[in-house]
This record gives C-alpha cells, sequence and structure tokens, in this order.
C-alpha cells in the first residue's frame, strides 16, 4: 500500500511537472519532477523528465546524467538516449552524442528530429557524407525537419 501511495504522489508531480514545462517553467518543473523523483525514485519517466527540464535550464552536464539514468532503468525508452544525445551534443562530447542518437535510433528508427540530431553529430565529427545521408532521412521522416 505504500508503495501504491508513492506511485500516485510520484503520477500526482509528474503531472504538475509537464504542465510547468510546457509552460517552459523549468525551474518550477524541475522542482515538480524532483519532488516525484522523491516519491518513486525507479520510474524512468521522472528521470527523463528531469533531463528535459534540466535541458532548458542549459544546465546540461545534469541533463546528461537524468537522460542517462532513465535509460539505465528503461533502456526501451528511445527518447531517453535521444535527450542523452542532445545533452552530450551540447558539452562537445559528440562521439558519445552519436552513440546515445544511434542507440535511440534501434529503438525507434522512425525519428524524424533524432536522425537531424545525428546528421549534426556526425557534422561536428566532420564525417560530412553521413551528416547528409541522416539529414536526408530526417527530412523524408519528417519534412518539418528540414523547414
Amino acid at each position: 500500500m505504500g508503495r501504491r501511495r508513492g506511485l500516485a504522489g510520484a503520477q500526482a508531480h509528474m503531472e504538475e511537472g509537464d504542465a510547468l514545462l510546457s509552460e517552459g517553467r523549468h525551474a518550477e518543473a524541475l522542482a515538480a519532477y524532483d519532488r516525484a523523483a522523491g516519491a518513486d525514485p525507479g520510474l524512468a519517466d521522472v528521470h527523463g523528465c528531469r533531463g528535459a527540464a534540466l535541458a532548458g535550464l542549459g544546465r546540461h552536464d545534469e541533463a546528461a546524467a537524468a537522460f542517462g539514468r532513465a535509460a539505465e532503468i528503461d533502456p526501451g525508452i528511445a527518447e531517453a538516449h535521444a535527450g542523452l544525445g542532445t545533452a552530450l551534443s551540447r558539452l562537445g562530447r559528440h562521439e558519445e552524442a552519436l552513440a546515445a542518437y544511434d542507440r535511440a535510433a534501434e529503438i525507434d528508427p522512425g525519428m524524424g528530429p533524432l536522425h537531424a540530431a545525428r546528421a549534426w553529430a556526425l557534422e561536428s565529427l566532420g564525417r560530412h557524407d553521413e551528416a547528409v545521408a541522416a539529414f536526408e532521412l530526417a527530412v523524408a521522416l519528417d519534412p518539418d525537419v528540414g523547414a
């Protein structure tokens, strides 16, 4: 029964954080997600959402750690790997970012924006032909990516 109460508390805090994040209120969203993590630290989504809030605050080291934790808890969440890749890319860690993007693409190959992010990582690594191919795939999957 205590675990169930923890899950309900975590869910309420997650919903609060999601609403705040959608309004661009990253610091407040992070506080709500931190409360959710306190209620149930084993929920992968909590850590992924913390990563999004931290990224919005420009705290990319912490965002990478949060996305990494989400991916560790549930390796099948493509968004966690993609978020990790973006945080690592912002830190200039392009090889690691590319590995995270590749893992996300293995899980969900249909994410157009993911392939655009892969393209930027590849370009940063001087792998121009691969970058062009990744960007072409991104646009094929999601024409808005190229807009």
